[in-house]
Order: C-alpha cells, then sequence, then structure tokens
C-alpha cells in the first residue's frame, strides 16, 4: 500500500510539472496565406528550402492574405514538415525589424545580431541576445497541390 501512494504522489507531481508556455514576445496578429502558384509549391516541397513574404515585398496578394506581425517565412524543415514563422526579431519587438535568412534554415536579425535555427523546426536562437525562438504559426497544411498557413 505504502508504494501505491508514493507512486500515486509521483504521477500526480509529474503532471503537475509540465512546462509553462510563456507569451511570446511578438503580439498576436491574424495569419492568412495560401501558397497555391505550381513553381512556389514545388519549391517548398523539398527539404531545407523556404519563401519570404511581407508587404511591400512588390508581390501581389489576394485581398484575404493576412502576413502576421512582420512578415512570414515558410520552410520545409529537415524533418519534412512544412513551417511558418513570422519574421519580426523578439528581442527588437517591432514589425519593421524582420529576421533575414542568410542560409539553409538560419535566420539573422541585422539589428540586434541575433541568430536563429529553424532546421529542426524549434527556431531557436543560437547566438546573441535573443532568449526565445521566433514566433510559430502552427496552422500549417500542406494538401498535395497547395499550402495553407492561418491562425
Amino acid at each position: 500500500m505504502r508504494f501505491f501512494s508514493t507512486a500515486l504522489l509521483f504521477l500526480l507531481l509529474m503532471a503537475g510539472c509540465g512546462v509553462e508556455e510563456k507569451d511570446s514576445a511578438i503580439p498576436q496578429a491574424r495569419v492568412n496565406l495560401r501558397v497555391t502558384a505550381l513553381a512556389d509549391y514545388a519549391h517548398l516541397r523539398s527539404i531545407g528550402n523556404y519563401m519570404d513574404f511581407s508587404l511591400g515585398d512588390g508581390k501581389l496578394y489576394p485581398t484575404n492574405t493576412y502576413l502576421g506581425f512582420g512578415g512570414l517565412i515558410v520552410f520545409r524543415n529537415f524533418d519534412g514538415k512544412i513551417m511558418c514563422v513570422d519574421k519580426s526579431c523578439p528581442v527588437e519587438r517591432d514589425r519593421y525589424v524582420q529576421v533575414t535568412m542568410d542560409h539553409k534554415l538560419h535566420a539573422t536579425c541585422k539589428m540586434c545580431g541575433s541568430e536563429y535555427d529553424l532546421s529542426w523546426g524549434l527556431c531557436v536562437p543560437i547566438s546573441g541576445p535573443a532568449k526565445e525562438p521566433l514566433k510559430i504559426y502552427p496552422h500549417c497544411v500542406d494538401n498535395g497541390t497547395s499550402i495553407t498557413i492561418s491562425n
């Protein structure tokens, strides 16, 4: 009986010790993007490839397109999963200070110098003053002919 009560206490403690999810420094923003162009979709089917979407980038978007707080980076991580992050740097917290992709699945903020590794989808900082990952938008659907990101 003593073993049973000790085991039960242990399980209750473990259930309460989950990692507390911290809110992102980047504010919540609407996201609605659909990648349907054959060339763009074909590009994003390959592991390690990415596309950058920002208002003011010269591209024409449908009227119901929303690109998060500071723009979006859509990429396929090394596990083959399609993912999307906000381009705004969490250190700067400014929609106009955006990370840029330096090389395959690494993003850098030119203002603070933080570098983020996107390769496995965690989008964590690997250098610089950043303490939190880039804001991830988790609702990404690849249906085989298009990719839809929304929240």
